[in-house]
């Protein structure tokens, strides 16, 4: 059988906060939580979060599972194994 990974689950709320702070709290929140599996819900109001965060993720080796955008606020799924 394959090893399976246990995540935790964290909610990130970032509605309300202007760029760069979304990205700033995130990296600070994963540098308090180093080598941890991550399961996080990040929303942000942002707009330049749709952009960004994916972005992020990418330098940052993590998975964007999905975002999308729902009333003005975005919304991610994000993992770090």
């Amino acid at each position: 059988m394959g090893d399976r990974v246990l995540y935790k689950n964290y909610e990130l709320d970032m509605t309300g906060l202007a760029c760069p702070m979304p990205i700033v709290k995130l990296k600070k929140f994963l540098a308090e939580h180093v080598g941890e599996s991550l399961e996080i819900d990040f929303k942000a109001s942002d707009k330049g979060a749709m952009k960004d965060v994916p972005a992020f993720c990418r330098q940052q080796e993590l998975d964007c599972l999905f975002q999308k955008e729902e009333s003005g606020v975005l919304y991610f799924k994000l993992t770090k194994s």
